[in-house]
Protein backbone atom coordinates (compact mmCIF):
# COMPACT_ATOMS: atom_id res chain seq x y z
CA UNK A 1 0.00 0.00 0.00
CA UNK A 2 1.17 3.63 -0.65
CA UNK A 3 2.12 5.90 1.93
CA UNK A 4 -1.24 7.84 1.29
CA UNK A 5 -3.63 4.55 1.74
CA UNK A 6 -0.85 3.70 4.92
CA UNK A 7 -1.99 7.35 6.20
CA UNK A 8 -5.57 6.71 5.74
CA UNK A 9 -6.33 3.34 6.83
CA UNK A 10 -4.13 4.85 10.58
CA UNK A 11 -6.00 8.28 10.47
CA UNK A 12 -9.29 5.77 10.28
CA UNK A 13 -8.22 2.84 12.51
CA UNK A 14 -7.50 5.84 15.02
CA UNK A 15 -11.40 7.21 14.29
CA UNK A 16 -9.85 10.48 13.61
CA UNK A 17 -10.44 12.87 11.33
CA UNK A 18 -7.89 14.73 8.76
CA UNK A 19 -8.44 17.48 10.49
CA UNK A 20 -7.78 16.37 13.57
CA UNK A 21 -4.24 14.40 12.27
CA UNK A 22 -3.45 17.62 10.74
CA UNK A 23 -3.74 19.80 14.01
CA UNK A 24 -1.95 17.18 16.10
CA UNK A 25 1.08 17.38 13.55
CA UNK A 26 1.01 20.77 13.31
CA UNK A 27 -0.17 21.49 9.53
CA UNK A 28 -3.51 22.73 7.83
CA UNK A 29 -5.96 20.14 7.08
CA UNK A 30 -5.74 20.60 3.23
CA UNK A 31 -1.81 19.49 3.39
CA UNK A 32 -2.59 16.61 5.41
CA UNK A 33 -4.38 15.81 2.78
CA UNK A 34 -2.04 16.01 -0.09
CA UNK A 35 -0.18 13.34 2.03
CA UNK A 36 -3.20 11.40 2.08
CA UNK A 37 -3.45 11.93 -1.13
CA UNK A 38 -0.17 10.93 -2.84
CA UNK A 39 0.42 14.40 -3.61
CA UNK A 40 2.62 15.98 -1.41
CA UNK A 41 6.53 16.05 -1.61
CA UNK A 42 7.83 13.91 1.51
CA UNK A 43 8.75 16.80 4.13
CA UNK A 44 11.14 14.65 6.77
CA UNK A 45 9.45 16.82 9.72
CA UNK A 46 5.80 15.96 8.74
CA UNK A 47 6.82 12.15 8.60
CA UNK A 48 8.35 12.21 11.85
CA UNK A 49 5.29 13.98 13.16
CA UNK A 50 2.97 11.33 12.18
CA UNK A 51 4.97 8.47 13.23
CA UNK A 52 4.80 10.20 16.42
CA UNK A 53 1.08 10.48 16.43
CA UNK A 54 0.65 6.70 15.31
CA UNK A 55 3.47 5.34 17.59
CA UNK A 56 5.25 3.58 14.56
CA UNK A 57 8.72 4.44 12.49
CA UNK A 58 8.82 6.16 9.69
CA UNK A 59 10.08 2.92 7.64
CA UNK A 60 6.55 1.82 9.24
CA UNK A 61 4.50 4.53 7.60
CA UNK A 62 5.55 3.33 4.07
CA UNK A 63 5.10 -0.62 4.98
CA UNK A 64 2.47 -1.39 7.61
CA UNK A 65 3.31 -5.25 7.50
CA UNK A 66 5.60 -4.19 9.76
CA UNK A 67 3.71 -2.39 12.61
CA UNK A 68 4.83 -2.14 15.88
CA UNK A 69 1.38 -4.03 16.98
CA UNK A 70 0.49 -1.03 19.39
CA UNK A 71 -3.02 0.07 17.85
CA UNK A 72 -2.63 3.48 17.32
CA UNK A 73 -5.64 4.78 19.20
CA UNK A 74 -3.94 3.60 22.66
CA UNK A 75 -0.82 5.75 21.50
CA UNK A 76 -2.89 8.74 20.87
CA UNK A 77 -4.59 8.33 24.24
CA UNK A 78 -1.18 8.22 25.33
CA UNK A 79 -0.26 11.55 23.84
CA UNK A 80 -2.48 13.37 24.90
CA UNK A 81 -0.87 13.17 28.55
CA UNK A 82 2.18 14.16 27.06
CA UNK A 83 2.00 17.74 28.04
CA UNK A 84 0.64 17.00 31.55
CA UNK A 85 2.95 16.42 34.97
CA UNK A 86 4.03 13.34 35.49
CA UNK A 87 1.95 12.90 38.48
CA UNK A 88 -1.23 13.44 36.31
CA UNK A 89 -0.24 11.54 33.55
CA UNK A 90 1.13 8.29 36.19
CA UNK A 91 -2.65 8.75 37.65
CA UNK A 92 -4.64 8.61 34.80
CA UNK A 93 -2.67 5.61 33.88
CA UNK A 94 -3.74 4.57 36.79
CA UNK A 95 -6.97 4.66 37.02
CA UNK A 96 -6.75 3.29 32.84
CA UNK A 97 -5.45 0.06 34.26
CA UNK A 98 -7.75 -0.62 37.09
CA UNK A 99 -10.96 0.26 34.51
CA UNK A 100 -9.55 -2.09 32.47
CA UNK A 101 -8.79 -4.89 35.67
CA UNK A 102 -12.75 -4.18 36.40
CA UNK A 103 -13.77 -4.63 33.35
CA UNK A 104 -11.97 -8.02 32.76
CA UNK A 105 -13.39 -9.20 36.49
CA UNK A 106 -17.00 -8.27 35.26
CA UNK A 107 -16.39 -10.07 31.92
CA UNK A 108 -14.66 -12.92 33.59
CA UNK A 109 -17.52 -13.23 36.19
CA UNK A 110 -20.62 -13.02 33.63
CA UNK A 111 -18.46 -15.76 31.45
CA UNK A 112 -18.14 -18.09 34.53
CA UNK A 113 -22.18 -17.20 35.23
CA UNK A 114 -22.80 -18.59 31.57
CA UNK A 115 -20.41 -21.16 31.68
CA UNK A 116 -18.15 -19.85 29.40
CA UNK A 117 -14.73 -18.74 29.45
CA UNK A 118 -14.44 -14.85 28.13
Amino acid sequence: MSLGGNLRRLREKSSLTQKEVAQAIGVSERVYGFYESGRFPKDEIILSKLAWLFGITISELFDLDKESGVPPEFVILARKTDDLPKETREAIYHMIDQTIDSVLLLLDEEAKTRGKKP
